[in-house]
């Protein structure tokens, strides 16, 4: 007999996997870290866009992992994409929450902004959000003494 023959058979086991899961695994991981930051990160800037880049990132890790389960995986990627399914739902409810909260403080604030914006009144908007007018920088009138001024 030959070292061929003396063998024991080959089981899928032996067999090295397939490493399209795994990659579309990884590439699912990097897109629901992007989702979770882009979130939290969003509500803090106001940013309706962050939000959206989040939203469509943790769908786009969801439909890859759902991918990857319906294709079949080997038991240890499996728990490995039930955890990231589960961190794309998480990310999805808090980056829609965050893009549903930027948005209504967007509408809130684009009227007042549209009309400072036509008028060239800016001073407007600290009327219209009770915010107090300095005579710092930027506040659009000049210092009183001019001694305390910068600018000398």
């Amino acid at each position: 007999m030959t070292e061929a023959q003396n063998q024991p058979p080959k089981t899928p086991f032996d067999q090295p996997p397939a490493d399209g899961g795994l990659r579309q695994l990884k590439s699912a991981q990097t897109l629901v870290t992007v989702a979770t930051v882009a979130g939290p990160v969003s509500l803090l800037i106001g940013g309706v866009v962050l939000s959206g880049v989040g939203v469509v990132c943790a769908l786009m890790a969801l439909v890859k992992v759902r991918r990857v389960l319906a294709e079949g995986v080997a038991p240890g990627l499996s728990v490995y994409a039930s955890r990231i399914r589960r961190s794309a739902v998480l990310s999805t409810l808090v980056c829609a929450l965050a893009l549903t909260l930027n948005a209504i403080a967007l509408a809130s604030v684009m009227p007042a902004l549209i009309q400072a914006i036509q008028t060239g009144d800016l001073s407007s908007l600290y009327e219209t959000y009770n915010l107090p007018q300095g005579s710092g920088a930027g506040s659009g009138s000049a210092p009183k003494d001019p001694s305390t001024s910068i600018w000398g």
